[in-house]
């Protein structure tokens, strides 16, 4: 089974937490992530665009940000972009714990690579605009048996 699933739970109008659960074959990862309402609302716009061109890939990215505004250590990552001349995308999504530990490291994570196709994408761009205003509890991106 290759799939990723969100959750996500409010934290008030503006924030909240994505929880991201990853599955391809024997790998899996689970990590979680605050977000602004506008970074979701931009993300899942972004989910929509056809065809997706290069440097204009739909990203959702959080985690541990520093004071210059750039994330100091990425715990979700979603990433979508074209895989080929046949109209096929990749999802890439790296997930990891919190290190606390600054410079030692105690994070551990996952990478993942998915193949999708533009009708998969469209199924969750859909779940996943429900998901954000409170009319389901998950939202999945699964890659349909070709």
């Amino acid at each position: 089974m290759q799939r990723l699933t969100l959750f996500y739970q409010p934290e008030d109008e503006r924030h909240g937490q994505v929880t991201a659960h990853v599955e391809s074959g024997a790998f899996a990862g689970r990590s979680s992530a605050w977000f602004s309402m506008e970074q979701l609302r931009a993300f899942s716009e972004n989910l929509d665009t056809f065809p997706i061109a290069p440097g204009q890939e739909p990203t959702l990215a959080g985690g541990f940000w520093n004071d210059d505004d750039k994330l100091d250590q990425t715990h979700v990552s979603i990433r979508i972009e074209a895989a080929g001349p046949r109209g096929e995308l990749r999802l890439l999504v790296a997930l990891a714990t919190p290190d606390g530990n600054f410079g030692k490291s105690t994070q551990h994570g996952v990478q993942v690579g998915i193949i999708l196709s533009y009708s998969d994408l469209g199924a969750f761009q859909r779940d996943f605009a429900a998901l954000l205003d409170g009319k389901l509890r998950t939202a999945c991106l699964e890659a349909a048996p070709t």
